[in-house]
């Protein structure tokens, strides 16, 4: 699942993928997938990204 937490201080989900079909065990030899954050706006605002915690489930 995925979470994001906005100036309101509560979190949000944001949505959920299932991963387990792109691992190495299963894609056979797949080296992983990456997550980024990302900030878009058309009013050009900056985002600042100070923590970020990944938890296996």
């Amino acid at each position: 699942m995925f979470f994001y937490r906005g100036t309101d201080q509560l979190w949000h989900l944001l949505g959920e993928a299932e991963t387990h079909l792109i691992s190495t065990e299963v894609a056979g030899g797949f080296t992983g997938f990456f997550f980024g954050m990302y900030n878009f706006s058309s009013n050009r605002t900056t985002a600042y990204f100070d923590w970020f915690h990944y938890q296996k489930k």
